[in-house]
């Protein structure tokens, strides 16, 4: 019997912060920077899902894991403008 995953891609929501926490460490131990990460999954929670949230994310979900996460926030520079 063939096995089927189901690959789910959808805008984070609050309870996905500690998940997304999850997936920013294990970046941090891979390129060997785990001494510089400073965030906590409560501070995620605060600047991204809190009265004037910071950035937006979206996640990806194999099964009922998080596998995948994209955080993006707005920027402006002096020089050109609005940025993401």
């Amino acid at each position: 019997m063939k096995e089927t995953k189901s690959i789910l891609i959808r805008e984070a929501v609050k309870n996905d912060c500690q998940g997304i926490y999850d997936l920013i460490k294990e970046l941090a131990i891979f390129v060997k920077a785990e001494s510089r990460l400073e965030i906590t999954p409560r501070q995620l929670l605060e600047d991204g899902f809190e009265a004037l949230p910071s950035f937006k994310a979206f996640i990806t979900k194999n099964q009922n894991e998080i596998v995948g996460a994209a955080v993006f926030y707005k920027k402006h520079s002096t020089w050109k403008g609005k940025a993401i």
